[in-house]
Parts: C-alpha cells; sequence; structure tokens
C-alpha cells in the first residue's frame, strides 16, 4: 500500500471514529514521513516557510494541520505538545514554538511536565530574568500544590541559584524555598534541607521579606534590652533574628510533614497519573473518589481545585469525575470555573454517546436563567447524535418548563418517524404517560398506547399499558384489559410474552374480583 492510499485510508477511519488515537498516531507519523521525505529532496540552503519548495511547504503545513486537529482532540498529550514545539521549531523557528508550547499550556494548564519543557525551551532563548521568572511563576500558579511538582520545582530552584551566585545575593532563592516548605509534595523533606544549607550561610535579612526583617529586629532588640545585654551589636541581632526565623520554619516544616502523611496512602495507589485512552481499573477510580473525599473534609477549595485537576488528566474520559466536579464548584459558586468544567468535558473529553454531562450543563444553565443557552445546547447534540432517547426525552422535559407542556409533547411527537425502532416505544411510553398523568385525558392516552404497540410490538410498552389499565382500575378498565386478549392476537408478539401478558390480565381479573369463567 503507497502512503497516499494508507493515508487516505487513516483519514477515513478518523471521519468514522474521530477518538482513535491509534489511527491519530499513525497519521502523525506518515506526516512527519512526508516532511522528512520532501526536506530531503530539497535544496541544501537555507529556507523560510515562503521560499522553500512547494511540496516541502504542503507537507509541513500537513503536519501542522494534524497536530492542530489531534491536540484539540486530545489535549492532554503533553508529550505531543513537546513533540510539536520541536517540529516548529526545526522548520518555522522559535517564535512558532513558543507559540505552541503557549497554546499547550493553555489547553493543558496543570501538567507539571509541560510547564518543564516550555520554561526550559524559555530559558534557552532568552536571558531576560524578568521574563524567565514570569512564566515560572505562572506555572506555580498552575501546577504548584501538585504532589509531584518536585521536577518543575528543581529547574526553577536551580535557575534562581544560578542568579544568586551571578547576583551574591539568595533573597529570591530562600523566598522561593519558603514558599516549597509549606507544600506537602513528594519532595518536601528535601527543599527544607537545602533551604537550612542556605539559610545557615546566609545573613537574616535574606531569609524574610524587609517589613518582616524590621518587626523582628524591633523584637530582638527589646528583648535584648529587657535582659539587660549593655553592647547591642548589629551581628548579635542578625543572630537572633536568623534563629526566630529557622524556628518557625521548622515548626512550618513539621506541618507540612503530617499533611505529607496524610495523603501519602492515596499517592501511593495512583498507578497511572497521566493520561491514556485506556480506562483504568477500578481500584485507581475508587482511590481518586476517596482522594477527593479527604481532600474536601480538609475544606481549603484551592488544594480542593488543584486535585480536582490533577484528577482529571488521569480520568478524563470519566463523565462522573467531571460531574462532580461541577458539583463541587456550584456548591462554593465558583460559577465561572463550573461552566469552564462542563465546556471541557461536552466539547472535548466526554463522547456524544455519554450525554450526563451535557445534560448537567444544561440544568446549569436553565439555573442562571440562560435558557436559551439551554436550548442551543440541546440542539448542538441532537445535530451531533440525532434521536439520542436520553436528550430527546430532557429536551422533551426543558420544554415543558420553558414554554409549554404542549410543546414537550409536540417535540417528542415530531421524533416519532426518525428515531431508532427501539428508542420508539419509549416515545410513546412518554407521550401517554404524560397525556395521562398531566392532562388526565385516559382516553387520548390510551389511544396513544395502542397506536404505538401496533406500530411497534413492543414488549415494554405493552406492559406499560397493562400497568396503565391496572392502576386506572374501573369497570372500563376491565373491558380494555380484556381487550389486550385481541390486541396480541393480531400482532406478532412472541409465545412467551403472550403468556406473561395472560398471567398479568389473570391476577388483575381476580384482584378486581371478576368471575373466572371471564
Amino acid at each position: 500500500m503507497s502512503t497516499v492510499e494508507f493515508e487516505s485510508q487513516l483519514k477515513e477511519a478518523l471521519s468514522r471514529n474521530p477518538h482513535d488515537f491509534s489511527a491519530w498516531e499513525q497519521l502523525l507519523q506518515v506526516n512527519e514521513t512526508k516532511v522528512a521525505k520532501a526536506l530531503a529532496e530539497a535544496p541544501r540552503t537555507k529556507m523560510t516557510i515562503d521560499t522553500m519548495p512547494e511540496s516541502l511547504r504542503r507537507a509541513i503545513q500537513g503536519t501542522q494541520k494534524t497536530y492542530d486537529e489531534f491536540l484539540g482532540r486530545f489535549p492532554y498529550c503533553f508529550g505531543y505538545w513537546k513533540k510539536y514545539a520541536e517540529f516548529e521549531m526545526v522548520h518555522e523557528g522559535d517564535v512558532k514554538a513558543r507559540e505552541v508550547y503557549e497554546r499547550g499550556v493553555g489547553a493543558f494548564p496543570n501538567s507539571v511536565d509541560l510547564w518543564i519543557q516550555y520554561c526550559t525551551f524559555v530559558t534557552k532563548i532568552t536571558k531576560n530574568p524578568t521574563e524567565v521568572r514570569g512564566l515560572y511563576e505562572r506555572g506555580v500558579e498552575c501546577i504548584g500544590l501538585d504532589f509531584m511538582a518536585h521536577s518543575f520545582y528543581d529547574i526553577y530552584l536551580e535557575w534562581e541559584e544560578n542568579r544568586a551566585i551571578e547576583q551574591n545575593s539568595y533573597s529570591r532563592t530562600l523566598s522561593l524555598l519558603d514558599r516549597l516548605i509549606r507544600i506537602p509534595m513528594q519532595q518536601y523533606q528535601r527543599y527544607y534541607e537545602r533551604y537550612q544549607q542556605i539559610a545557615n550561610v546566609r545573613n537574616a535579612r535574606e531569609m524574610v521579606s524587609a517589613e518582616e526583617y524590621q518587626v523582628l529586629r524591633k523584637r530582638v532588640i527589646g528583648e535584648m534590652k529587657t535582659r539587660q545585654v549593655k553592647n547591642i551589636r548589629d551581628d548579635a541581632v542578625d543572630s537572633e533574628i536568623k534563629q526566630i526565623v529557622l524556628n518557625d520554619r521548622a515548626g512550618v516544616f513539621s506541618i507540612t510533614e503530617e499533611k505529607v502523611k496524610k495523603r501519602w496512602q492515596f499517592e501511593e495507589n495512583i498507578k497511572r497519573p497521566y493520561f491514556h485512552v485506556k480506562p483504568l481499573d477500578e481500584g485507581q477510580i475508587i482511590n481518586w473518589n476517596k482522594y477527593l473525599d479527604f481532600e474536601e473534609s480538609e475544606g481549603d477549595a484551592v488544594r480542593i481545585i488543584s486535585l480536582y485537576e490533577r484528577c482529571l488528566i488521569s480520568c478524563a474520559f470519566y463523565e462522573e469525575f467531571w460531574i462532580r466536579y461541577s458539583k463541587y464548584l456550584i456548591l462554593i459558586q465558583d460559577y465561572e470555573r463550573a461552566e469552564n468544567v462542563f465546556i471541557r468535558s461536552v466539547y472535548t473529553f466526554i463522547p456524544e454517546s455519554q450525554p450526563k454531562c451535557l445534560i448537567s450543563f444544561v440544568y446549569f444553565k436553565e439555573s442562571q436563567g440562560k435558557i436559551n443557552e439551554a436550548r442551543e445546547l440541546l440542539n448542538y447534540y441532537l445535530q451531533k447524535r440525532p434521536g439520542q432517547l436520553q436528550v430527546l426525552i430532557e429536551y422533551a422535559n426543558f420544554e415543558k418548563r420553558n414554554k409549554s407542556f404542549q410543546d414537550g409533547l409536540k417535540f417528542i411527537s415530531s421524533w416519532l418517524e426518525s428515531v431508532d425502532e427501539v428508542s420508539k416505544p419509549f416515545l410513546y411510553s412518554f407521550l401517554a404517560k404524560n397525556i395521562w398523568i398531566y392532562n388526565k385525558e385516559i382516553n387520548k392516552a390510551r389511544e396513544m398506547f395502542i397506536k404505538g404497540i401496533q406500530e411497534t410490538t413492543d414488549k415494554f410498552l405493552l406492559f406499560q399499558y397493562i400497568q396503565f389499565e391496572v392502576t386506572n382500575n374501573n369497570l372500563e378498565s376491565k373491558e380494555n384489559v380484556l381487550n389486550i386478549f385481541n390486541l396480541i392476537k393480531d400482532y406478532s408478539f412472541p409465545i412467551h410474552i403472550k403468556k406473561q401478558v395472560v398471567e398479568k390480565i389473570c391476577d388483575f381479573l381476580i384482584d378486581c374480583g371478576c368471575a373466572m369463567k371471564e
């Protein structure tokens, strides 16, 4: 099979199933092979995207398009963001490569590995410390509370220490370490030890802010006077301030150590912290739920949100975690973040075959009074999955709430001819029950049941109809129940269904005191 034929075959497979991860990987390989071939055939001169041969330009643009589509569907594949950035670096330069990294952390902001790659890349292309530090701090905001963030902090700390050596000032290094010793992480102890190593050989002014130093200096001098120290020297004051700070940080370390111990049992049971299309085993799902239970019981919203985001890397295809996260955010009234969670789940991660996230999103929009936006969501879904039963029922109930009862029934009626044979009996049942229970129109409900049974010869609908007649339990119902015998004789129900129907009818007749001859 030629490369062109194989590529066409892959694209056709993806048009049928856009979630086919393996096909996407193969398509990327095909595209990069085409680039390598076109590059080998190109002149050995420096080229830009505008001056290179047309075959090479098309190959590069085709690969870019494939990366864009793939990462739009699987944004949590940090390794492919890195590969895409490296591809751009080779063919279009560092500006385009940086754009890819920027898009990557925008789509996947809670990836420790991606932030490491991005920050490492930027430190190589710029010497502006303010710019580099700003990027590191953006990373801290996104992944700073991750239990496994030590790899990121290691490169940030190394970068700060190199600046400290150049400037002979460790204020920023100690300030960063001072933050790190407060975060429960796998390598928490290492950061405390490094803090002590540096603090022990630096002066107290570098250990705290200028404001805190002045407060501590005033306190120490006051205590020295109380102790009637005659010669209060600056070095003695500095030494006492340093000891106060070290003692305080020892207490901080103890608190952090306890936090780590509480989380350790959950962390050691996380076997797959990265994104993958393969299902998680049940034990992993249980562990994530227990971990979230624990963190929620601790009550720190920032840490809870951080854990949810981390959980969703592993559990991106599990609607239960998206719904649980959204419910938590609504509970704490963080509606903007809740909407973002719904958008990610509905439009990126959860397949259309699982509509619970969409339905929850509709409820959310409806609760905020955004009725038209809620309706647009339902229409969007039905364009993707026409006739999906659960969404049809939800849509009908939505219209009953927000337009009128009749609008809801009209909506269901409009789908009767186009839904599949499996769904049709449920739509007839929905219509009949609503006509009966809410409109109190028993005869019209009966007509709807009978029409549905005649059209579908469905067991579920037949038994729903029997239950309807039994529930009404009057003389008219008795006659109609008896008429069911004729209904099942006239249509091709299997013999075992007919036997079950006869048994139910006999039970009904006995219960209502009818003569056995009936």
